[in-house]
């Protein structure tokens, strides 16, 4: 019974680091800057890196399902992840927010999750992107509250300015669980902090 207890845990607590990968809370805006200062993004396209520090993870709903544009009985998907926080983006300061679809684990003892993340900007909400994420959680050696976070993004979708958006996101970075636990729905999530550096480049027609 103690080990269906303690991989339960590891199981519930990795689902929620990984959904949290770009995240602080509520009340910080992090912005996120041209990769490096010299260099020129090409027209409609922009580098982007962030660096996030002890930022809390949980609950987390997004829109679902996400589409260009949201249907009118849109309802919400609410899961482990990370809730919406403010962040700039390029010329865009809106919120982002993600949550875990789905998980596997292999051999080695890594779990292997889906993801969305979902950004928003505009004063209703007009311009949106989402994406379709591919993460690993690696025993980090510390314990089951610790675990290495690689997660890649795909951009693959995004209405308003971000309409035919693409583009690839990395994060990587650490995550280390409380021992707390949040309500999320029916049932809890753990709760914790990560620390995670973003690179990528987004690129849409109208993007400002």
């Amino acid at each position: 019974m103690k080990k269906i207890k303690m991989y339960a845990m590891l199981v519930f607590a990795s689902m929620a680091l990984v959904g949290i990968s770009c995240y602080k809370d509520s009340n910080t805006t992090e912005t996120l800057a041209p990769d490096q200062a010299g260099e020129r993004s090409a027209p409609n396209c922009t580098n982007l890196t962030a660096v996030f520090e002890d930022a809390p993870i949980g609950c987390a709903c997004i829109p679902y399902p996400l589409a260009c544009p949201l249907p009118d009985d849109v309802s919400e998907l609410c899961s482990f992840g990370a809730p919406a926080i403010t962040v700039t983006l390029g010329n865009y300061t809106g919120t982002l927010s993600s949550v875990v679809t789905g998980m596997e684990q292999s051999g080695n003892g890594a779990l292997h999750f889906t993801l969305i993340h979902y950004f928003v900007a505009g004063e209703d909400g007009e311009h949106y992107f989402w994406t379709e994420d591919q993460a690993v959680c690696a025993p980090a050696g510390g314990g089951p509250a610790t675990c290495h976070l690689n997660d890649v993004l795909d951009i693959v979708g995004g209405c308003g300015d971000f309409e035919g958006a693409t583009g690839k996101l990395t994060t990587h970075g650490t995550v280390v669980f409380d021992g707390g636990a949040q309500p999320c729905g029916a049932t809890f999530v753990p709760t914790g902090v990560i620390n995670l550096d973003l690179r990528g480049r987004i690129c849409a027609p109208n993007l400002q």
